[in-house]
């Protein structure tokens, strides 16, 4: 898998073409089709980074069912993958706002944009934004046509991606701090979500949460 490192790594290269002056059409290409592989991994780590943690803790995913190779389930047995990994591995799209929500769903019993939006306000729209965004890349990868969106556009959803991944590293944290108390099942009830949302906001205010954050510039 894609470490935050690389994700890191990977925007700092951002950073320099924006930083340039005119942005050619092959590098607007390079930059939308790079930030759906960073909005695909930054939600991968933060659904296994709270799935390793607190496994004794997470009583509340859905079943679901997947078809696997003889191959995947010797990896499974043998601990070579986990069965998010195998899982990812059979949900390639997580660029896709529906199922990015059934992934949060599988595994935790949320509505993930629904819930940051609870969290935030009802003015952030990252799932409407997020559509808009992989309609641009779906016409790019499978149309062969070159992105519309210019270098301003590009930039701006650049901020949208790397903010809905910080806000999502907040959430998360906040949503293992939930379970690690308190080894819960089922749909989040309303006490739940009161308890979820003050918490998300001290971490988000919270300067000193250092390591949670992807080291990327606002705008």
């Amino acid at each position: 898998m894609i470490t935050q490192q690389q994700i890191q790594k990977e925007l700092e290269l951002m950073d320099s073409f924006f930083s340039d002056g005119e942005m050619k059409q092959h590098t607007k290409n390079y930059v939308l089709i790079r930030l759906s592989s960073i909005l695909e991994n930054g939600i991968k780590i933060a659904i296994t980074k709270v799935l390793e943690e607190y496994k004794n803790k997470n009583k509340s995913s859905r079943s679901f069912s997947i078809y696997l190779s003889y191959n995947e389930l010797k990896e499974i047995s043998s601990h070579d993958k986990s069965i998010e990994e195998i899982y990812f591995d059979n949900n390639q799209n997580l660029t896709n706002a529906r199922k990015i929500d059934t992934a949060f769903e599988v595994f935790f019993n949320i509505r993930i944009f629904e819930m940051l939006e609870f969290c935030l306000g009802s003015h952030i729209k990252y799932k409407k934004n997020i559509e808009s965004f992989v309609s641009q890349r779906n016409n790019l990868i499978h149309e062969m046509s070159d992105t519309t969106f210019n270098k301003e556009k590009l930039l701006e959803f650049k901020n949208i991606v790397t903010n809905f991944l910080m806000d999502l590293q907040y959430f998360m944290h906040a949503f293992g701090e939930l379970i690690e108390k308190d080894t819960r099942e089922g749909r989040l009830s309303d006490d739940e979500k009161m308890q979820l949302k003050k918490r998300f906001s001290e971490i988000k205010n919270d300067n000193s949460w250092n390591d949670l954050r992807l080291k990327v510039k606002y705008y």
